[in-house]
């Protein structure tokens, strides 16, 4: 007998990044006739980019005073609720806060299970605060208010071992606690031969005798963006063997931008579509960042069969072989130039993906929350 489609609401926010609509997608094609979702946004969100078979719900009003989104959210969770039927399961699309937040608070006084995804690293937020002061809010609100909230959802979804480590050792407990990588079509990056990532090179302007390395990411210091521009110099100055090329967008873009030339390939934004050209071109994928969780772009390299040299932060080493922590190493690393392929986790089979989503959702669909209101 076929069971009924799981109804699931996603709370979005006025505006949200585009790793919220890949992950929104691949969701949906994963599940199917499994689910049926409904997702509420902003009127500033461009309907465009959306092209998941979901309904579209955009709550259009304005305020003043918003405190990162945590007004507007508020406002458009409980104008859906009020004009539609009662769904089976809440789920934050976006941040932990405040669409997470959003998400228990009203599942609690609506008694309606809620799924929160903890994507990056909201335990580590007051380590990233300056000053006393900052790091003591980030704290009150991080560590107690947000976590003594999160521990009332039905299921915390989190990235990896080390995030479950983590919230374990915060008191959460293990029937709460589900690790479940987002959803990836890993056909859409395949693996290129010695051949073809030649003629890609040459394709794409790049020299096809020297080794390409790519960075695809957020250009900012959390990222390691100074780290990757000073690793990039001291590379270039010391082997003509080597070219890189840097996508992405951010605080540190200009210098990148600046400093571009035969060797430095600065391109900005890649579409979705044309970015696995770059990744299969590529002899390494290089990731020096300060603060993450498991970004889409490490597993991105793993399946274009990268060798990978990043940071060994959070769920990074847990797939990646080659990890350091400083310049030197990177360095070192690099102008060793003798680069190993990442090993492919199992769970990157698309039917295996659907059969951990699947337990999920009859997990929490089947639970019940406590009604406060």
């Amino acid at each position: 007998m076929r069971q009924p489609p799981v109804n699931l609401v996603f709370l979005g926010t006025k505006t949200f990044k585009a790793n919220n609509i890949t992950f929104l997608e691949n969701f949906i094609q994963l599940l199917q006739e499994r689910v049926a979702v409904s997702l509420i946004i902003g009127s500033s969100v461009d309907r465009s980019l959306i092209n998941s078979s979901c309904e579209v719900y955009v709550y259009k009003k304005n305020f003043f005073f918003n405190f990162k989104g945590l007004v507007f959210g508020a406002f458009a969770l409980k104008s859906f609720l009020k004009t539609h039927r009662k769904p089976d399961v809440l789920v934050n699309l976006s941040d932990p806060f405040p669409s997470g937040v959003l998400v228990n608070l009203f599942s609690l006084y609506y008694g309606i299970p809620s799924i929160t995804r903890v994507t990056g690293d909201i335990l580590g937020e007051k380590d990233r605060a300056s000053g006393v002061l900052r790091r003591a809010v980030k704290y009150v609100i991080y560590n107690l208010l947000i976590l003594s909230l999160f521990k009332t959802t039905n299921k915390l979804v989190v990235l990896g071992q080390d995030s479950k480590n983590k919230f374990a050792r915060m008191g959460f407990s293990q029937d709460r606690l589900v690790v479940l990588p987002q959803p990836f079509k890993a056909d859409l990056f395949p693996q290129s031969s010695f051949r073809k990532k030649g003629a890609l090179k040459k394709s794409l302007g790049f020299k096809p005798e020297r080794k390409l390395i790519l960075y695809v990411g957020t250009l900012s210091y959390g990222k390691g963006a100074d780290r990757l521009i000073e690793i990039i110099k001291r590379v270039t100055l010391q082997s003509d063997e080597y070219q890189f090329c840097i996508i992405g967008r951010g605080p540190y873009q200009e210098n990148f931008e600046a400093n571009s030339d035969a060797r430095i390939r600065y391109e900005g934004f890649v579409s979705r579509e044309n970015i696995s050209n770059y990744y299969q071109a590529s002899d390494l994928f290089i990731y020096p960042t300060r603060s993450d969780s498991l970004p889409n772009v490490i597993i991105e390299a793993i399946s274009s069969g990268l060798p990978i040299a990043a940071s060994p932060v959070a769920e990074i080493p847990y797939l990646v072989m080659n990890t350091m922590d400083s310049v030197d190493e990177f360095v070192k690393y690099i102008l060793n130039g003798k680069f190993v392929p990442e090993q492919r986790p199992d769970w990157f089979n698309w039917v295996r993906q659907r059969e951990m989503y699947l337990d999920l959702l009859d997990s929490v669909s089947k639970g019940k929350q406590a009604k406060i209101g």
